[in-house]
């Protein structure tokens, strides 16, 4: 029997992209304030939902979705934010490929053991939206010869 987990929840801020650490004079490293504020709210809005006897999905390969839902910036004009939200799909920075690895980052933490088990992405979408959001859909998927050729 597969395991499905669903999550949806709003967000303090825009989902933050992953970005390479910047390093200070003393070779300490640290994440920009943007990726740690996002990495902190969707922890611990993903701990407050997990039922008690959660049981991180282990080495099976997974399936995974994901909505991420920004607000336009606030300086743009109101003509600009309607044709935005008429579009939905929000096509600017940052790139999609690094706000998957801050989100991933935050799922191993407690819902998965590790994002070499994703092997297929089946949606990834980043739209524009009146508040900032993110979705999620993890299922386990049992790769046989019928299902993947």
């Amino acid at each position: 029997m597969s395991r499905n987990w669903h999550f949806s929840t709003e967000l303090e801020a825009n989902p933050a992209p992953h970005r390479a650490p910047t390093v200070n004079r003393w070779g300490t490293a640290y994440k920009g304030k943007r990726e740690t504020a996002y990495i902190n709210d969707l922890s611990s809005k993903i701990k407050d939902s997990l039922e008690d006897g959660f049981k991180r999905f282990g080495e099976v390969p997974l399936q995974v979705s994901y909505t991420f839902g920004y607000m336009p910036a606030k300086s743009w004009t109101k003509k600009k934010k309607n044709e935005a939200f008429e579009n939905k799909w929000m096509i600017a920075k940052p790139d999609i490929d690094n706000v998957l690895k801050s989100t991933s980052d935050v799922l191993m933490q407690d819902i998965i053991t590790d994002d070499q088990w994703f092997v297929n992405y089946k949606n990834i979408q980043m739209i524009y939206t009146d508040k900032p959001f993110i979705e999620i859909d993890i299922t386990e998927i049992w790769l046989t010869r019928k299902n993947v050729l």
